[in-house]
């Protein structure tokens, strides 16, 4: 009896929590990548790296900082439309609908997206915390990558969750 109750518990979080919170994450990395368009240098920050003041203002360094910042927009924006595309297709498509093997997949392939995001937040936590630390760098730049470090490593925790969730349940 208790293991027809696990079971039905499973199913529940997989038909209902596992989507939203999978097109959750999705949505927010494609926000994240468009916010990096928008604002540029506000996305650094909020990434966790700010421009030092002391830094001589050129056309080179705002394309260098530009093109920094829209590469990691560009992989926000596409991690987070292949998580949407794929929650979508996993929950409403009439193939998954139909096979359960095609959903199982889909919902594998969320979950492997998941454990390496996992990896990216992870590094991007330990870089930038690194950058906190490093020789030579602002009081307020050091508070801010000291913040998102953090943040980003506090990250890789739920990202790890819905990844080991979306492969194993």
């Amino acid at each position: 009896m208790a293991s027809n109750n696990v079971a039905a518990t499973l199913v529940s979080i997989r038909t209902s929590a596992l989507p939203l919170l999978t097109g959750l994450m999705g949505t927010m990395g494609i926000v994240t990548g468009l916010y990096s368009f928008r604002a540029p240098v506000d996305a650094e920050t909020l990434f966790g790296i700010l421009v030092p003041s002391s830094v001589q203002a050129s056309q080179e360094l705002s394309s260098w900082q530009k093109a920094q910042t829209y590469t990691r927009g560009l992989r926000n924006f596409a991690g987070g439309l292949s998580i949407v595309g794929i929650t979508l297709f996993w929950r409403f498509s009439s193939l998954c609908q139909s096979s359960p093997v095609a959903a199982v997949t889909a919902r594998r392939c969320l979950g492997i997206i998941f454990l390496t995001g996992t990896v990216i937040a992870g590094g991007d936590g330990l870089v930038i915390t690194q950058f906190a630390h490093a020789e030579g760098i602002s009081k307020e730049a050091k508070e801010v990558a000291e913040k998102t470090g953090t943040g980003h490593l506090v990250m890789t925790l739920p990202i790890l969750a819905l990844g080991l969730a979306c492969f194993f349940i």
